[in-house]
């Protein structure tokens, strides 16, 4: 696992350094979150604490990530990918993400077949 998540760690420092600098709208930060897991299918859920990086680089639209998360039932994703900031006014915005993780579990209700997987986002903020 680690050789994998190292070989997706290289792409994404390779494409931040390739990219154009960005006309950023905010710096590169982290941001820290928390939610509820597996909310739908009620299988095997727990909460979720996630810590994330966003580049101020941008790759046409794109921004780069790179995000880490544990669930309070023993699962973790780590992974890297992108994201789209969309503005509504000044201040609130969606952001869209995609980013293929590596999962580790410790229950089989949620395994997929394989350790890859592919999250996807929706997040609305106010900043």
């Amino acid at each position: 696992m680690k050789t994998k998540v190292g070989i997706f760690a290289a792409l994404w420092i390779i494409s931040v350094h390739l990219s154009s600098p960005a006309n950023a709208d905010d710096p590169d930060y982290l941001t820290f979150s928390s939610g509820w897991f597996d909310i739908n299918r009620q299988k095997d859920q727990g909460a979720e604490f996630s810590v994330e990086y966003r580049s101020d680089k941008k790759i046409g639209w794109f921004k780069p990530t790179i995000h880490l998360a544990g669930v309070s039932n023993g699962m973790t994703f780590a992974g890297a990918g992108v994201l789209i900031d969309v503005y509504f006014g000044r201040r609130w915005v969606v952001a869209p993400s995609f980013t293929p993780t590596w999962w580790r579990g410790k229950t089989s209700d949620l395994d997929l077949g394989h350790g890859l997987e592919f999250r996807s986002r929706l997040e609305v903020a106010y900043r």
